[in-house]
């Protein structure tokens, strides 16, 4: 049954849809929607379940939130002085420090250690991902955590969520949080509430993943590694005003990064065996 026949919605004056009526669902499907019963036209576009499906022609689906050992918030600054940030400090990771290659370690901004300490659950590790949370056009950045070159204390705001591991191959998540298929789920649970977007912990933890073999996911990671060393050359040009050297190495580690975003589709989809 195609799309158009299951699927009817009705747009506002600005053409956005408001209303949907979904032929194939019931009230039950709508209250027993995880996290929480849904009733926001976005979430039921039958598009989102077509990648679903797609996930799972060939590989078991699990939660993420089966994989994960935490989802730690951090915190915004509350200095009654408006200084919020210091010359020398921690570092603290914000939304606009996550590129879609890495961290950009070269121009992080200081905290006090009073503040550190309030928001200490939620330093990352080596391994961990930082995803953005809330904030218009920034909902479902991630980068993966390979430790602070300097070995020191690190914070993040309050807009990103510090997601720890278990069982599987965090370079793999990292990864598929890129496709399509994981960007489809991100846009499907961000939520609008009084014009702010938001990403829960609870839908973080809803995101569906596929079970791929381990020796794939260990290739995906050595895959990111070898672009990840462009990305550190990047960073470490982009600190010295190098732009010429930032603009080459930067570029090289785009590509190499949405090579390896469309070899990993490809392995989910069954297209291909592994990423090499």
């Amino acid at each position: 049954m195609g799309n158009q026949k299951i699927a009817q919605t009705t747009k506002d004056q600005t053409g956005r849809d408001t209303i949907m009526v979904r032929t194939d669902k019931t009230i039950r499907d709508l209250m027993n929607a995880e996290p929480s019963s849904r009733w926001d036209v976005e979430y039921w576009d039958p598009k989102y379940e077509k990648h679903l499906i797609e996930i799972g022609k060939k590989y078991k689906i699990d939660k993420l939130g089966n994989f994960l050992t935490r989802c730690n918030q951090g915190d915004g600054l509350r200095s009654k002085k408006g200084d919020r940030y210091v010359q020398k400090g921690i570092p603290m990771v914000s939304v606009v420090d996550i590129n879609f290659t890495g961290i950009n370690y070269s121009a992080l901004k200081q905290i006090i250690e009073s503040h550190y300490q309030r928001i200490a659950s939620a330093k990352p590790n080596y391994g961990d991902i930082l995803i953005v949370r809330s904030g218009a056009g920034s909902i479902g950045k991630s980068a993966i955590f390979l430790g602070n070159p300097k070995g020191e204390k690190i914070g993040i705001t309050g807009h990103i969520n510090t997601l720890g591991l278990k069982k599987v191959n965090p370079f793999f998540i990292e990864v598929f949080l890129k496709t399509d298929f994981g960007q489809s789920q991100i846009k499907r649970y961000e939520n609008g509430v009084s014009g702010q977007t938001e990403f829960t912990q609870d839908s973080i933890a809803e995101i569906k993943i596929p079970i791929i073999p381990d020796l794939v996911q260990e290739n995906i990671e050595s895959e990111y590694k070898k672009m990840s060393s462009y990305h550190d050359k990047a960073m470490d040009a982009k600190k010295t005003d190098d732009e010429a050297g930032y603009k080459k190495n930067i570029e090289i580690a785009e590509k190499m990064l949405k090579d390896l975003i469309t070899k990993t589709e490809a392995v989910i989809r069954g297209e291909q065996k592994d990423v090499i």
